[in-house]
């Protein structure tokens, strides 16, 4: 199941309509961001569907120095 989710993330989903969500308490953030990592996604598709789209969605202001993921993901 894993390779398929893999497969229609990276080919079958525009990341522009995505937002990054969890199954807590089911799953941990820390599955789910390991997850994001081995997909090997471009970063800009990365960062959209990590926050950016939510922002815009609900029109949250996200300071430029706020945006750095590399510090997420090195945390994991």
């Amino acid at each position: 199941m894993r390779r398929q989710l893999q497969a229609m993330m990276v080919w079958g989903v525009n990341p522009r309509k995505v937002l990054f969500g969890i199954d807590w308490p089911i799953s941990t953030m820390e599955s789910y961001v390991a997850f994001m990592k081995e997909l090997k996604l471009p970063a800009e598709d990365r960062r959209r569907i990590m926050y950016a789209n939510a922002a815009e969605l609900f029109k949250i202001p996200v300071l430029a120095s706020a945006t750095d993921l590399s510090s997420l993901f090195s945390r994991f």
